[in-house]
């Protein structure tokens, strides 16, 4: 069969936790509900303007999974933004958030076709 190819997920970093796709799998289901999840909840975070601490705890749980799963481009890009709202700079915060939002959403449509191709 033959491969897909992904720009956001990460399949060489995950290869340092799972050798073969069946080890992946429980991986990716666990990242494709935590990842859902916690995109869903910076998007309603950022379009009711939540403070900054909260986005602070959205956007670091996504940096945490970033460094396992995804490109680095998108860990840099949600580490400034946590950076941001850490420090209570609340405005850079969320505009670094939804800038990082186009790539997250992409992230979370790999790992729902890698699971379609390989569950």
């Amino acid at each position: 069969t033959p491969h897909l190819s992904f720009s956001w997920l990460d399949l060489h970093r995950l290869s340092d936790y799972a050798l073969d796709t069946a080890d992946l799998q429980p991986l990716m289901l666990t990242l494709a509900d935590d990842l859902g999840r916690q995109n869903l909840a910076l998007s309603q975070a950022l379009d009711s303007g939540a403070d900054a601490q909260t986005l602070h705890q959205i956007l670091h749980a996504l940096k945490g999974m970033a460094g396992l799963f995804a490109v680095p481009a998108i860990q840099v890009a949600l580490t400034r933004a946590d950076d941001a709202c850490r420090q209570g700079q609340w405005a850079s915060g969320a505009t670094l958030a939804r800038s990082v939002q186009p790539a997250l959403n992409m992230w979370e449509q790999e790992v729902g076709l890698w699971l379609q191709r390989y569950s």
